[in-house]
């Protein structure tokens, strides 16, 4: 560092304050540098005095930030004095009323070499002989209780207050907004709890789809929904927990999680029927929904033939087999009766009857008409089969005989539908028929009245 006055006629005129050093290069040569002091900026100032009391001195005073800052010189000024009626001498603050003053401390080319450093700070001013009460009311949570607090001062925060199956959401002040534990106590006040309730989400799953939802708070029950899911083929049982093959759920437990629920379900099962008309044959039970039965063995039934299953008591639709059974289902037999030929003789009313098996003029092995068996030269024509319109069967004998006219049922000949008569032979010649000891007779103009002819009917 040197100085080096500068003389015009022997008078100094101007001093100069040169700072240089000398660097010698890498190449023996020599340079000069300027070691002027890096700038160093405030950051922030820190421990300034945060309450005080009326008609007292407060010295205000900070640590500046960072202690090796360029400028560290702090003024104070008064901001806003919040109705405290302070007054500020230097750095020390006087307030005659209680409140909150903010002063403003200020570092000349505290940030940049010309730029200022400015932070404000709050001061809380008490008057240590007035005291207020703080009514903490932790509502439907528990007791209230209280605090005396010197005016002008903080009452402390007691924190969160407890409350089962709730969040707690602040201490509220009574107009209703979240009190600032910042603020100066300058009347009696009360603080009221406020909570949010913890909710819960309960989730209905019936057959892998969700079936409803609900949002509960946390403590609460909940109670089963009032219209039960439904499966195709399936009873439901019950609500269960963990699985639809879980333990029933317990309505009046407390809901304190989130929760899943699933339907439960049991197969549905049915009853087979199988009748004879109105008469039942067997039954199957406990048959699940969507399995399948195989056709049962043919039923037995004396004196007739089974000739199929079917769907419907008319006995118009066949059954299908397997059946796939989805209800309580009905199946009905349905039989032919067994071939029982009738003998149905041609002679002269009351004339004596001889039975020539010979004679038979249809073959009941063949069902075909047998023509060496002509009797008399006619040709063995005859149309009374189709005459027959329904099976004639011999259940009982008479012991008289009994004439009918054509179309009348024969009485006692038959089981089932009835018969009907033909009233012509060979479409020509009048029949009378009657009926003698198990027999069936008819009479009329026949190629011989003293002969007779067999007819076996086969159905």
């Amino acid at each position: 560092m040197k100085k080096a006055n500068i003389s015009i006629l022997g008078i100094t005129i101007l001093t100069l304050t040169l700072a240089f050093s000398i660097l010698t290069c890498d190449n023996g040569t020599t340079s000069n540098t300027d070691t002027t002091p890096t700038f160093k900026p405030v950051t922030s100032i820190t421990n300034v005095p945060t309450t005080g009391n009326i008609n007292e001195e407060i010295t205000l005073s900070g640590t500046v930030n960072p202690t090796d800052a360029t400028n560290k010189t702090i003024s104070w000024s008064i901001k806003d004095d919040g109705g405290t009626n302070s007054s500020l001498t230097g750095n020390k603050l006087t307030a005659t009323s209680i409140g909150k003053v903010k002063i403003t401390a200020t570092i000349i080319n505290g940030l940049t070499s010309n730029t200022d450093y400015t932070e404000d700070f709050e001061i809380v001013i008490s008057d240590p002989s007035v005291k207020y009460t703080v009514t903490f009311n932790p509502d439907a949570a528990g007791s209230q209780w209280t605090v005396s607090v010197i005016s002008g001062q903080k009452v402390s925060n007691p924190g969160p207050y407890a409350y089962s199956g709730h969040t707690f959401s602040g201490w509220y002040d009574a107009g209703d907004s979240l009190f600032d534990f910042d603020t100066p106590i300058i009347s009696d006040i009360t603080l009221t709890a406020k909570y949010d309730e913890i909710m819960h989400t309960i989730t209905l799953m019936s057959d892998g789809s969700v079936y409803d939802t609900y949002n509960v708070a946390e403590g609460s029950t909940i109670t089963a929904p009032v219209t039960d899911p439904t499966k195709t083929g399936y009873d439901f049982v019950e609500w269960r927990t963990g699985s639809a093959s879980g333990s029933a759920y317990v309505w009046s437990t407390p809901i304190m999680a989130s929760l899943t629920l699933y339907a439960g379900f049991s197969i549905k099962t049915y009853t087979v029927t199988f009748y004879d008309g109105a008469t039942v044959l067997n039954t199957m039970t406990g048959v699940n929904h969507g399995s399948t039965i195989s056709k049962p063995t043919d039923p037995v039934k004396s004196g007739y033939d089974f000739v199929d299953w079917y769907t419907n008591s008319g006995l118009t639709t066949a059954a299908t087999w397997p059946m796939t059974i989805t209800g309580n289902t009905n199946v009905w037999a349905k039989f032919s009766v067994a071939v029982q030929p009738i003998e149905i003789y041609y002679t002269t009313p009351g004339g004596a009857i001889s039975i020539n098996t010979s004679q038979i003029l249809l073959d009941a092995a063949s069902g075909a008409w047998s023509n060496s068996t002509k009797i008399g030269g006619w040709d063995g024509t005859l149309t009374e089969e189709q005459c027959m319109k329904a099976y004639l069967y011999v259940t009982s004998n008479g012991s008289n005989s009994t004439f009918l006219e054509p179309g009348q049922e024969i009485p006692n000949l038959y089981r089932g539908e009835s018969a009907v008569l033909c009233d012509k032979f060979n479409g020509a010649v009048p029949i009378q028929w009657y009926y003698y000891d198990g027999v069936i007779y008819y009479q009329g103009g026949g190629p011989s009245n003293d002969k007779y002819m067999k007819l076996v009917v086969i159905p």
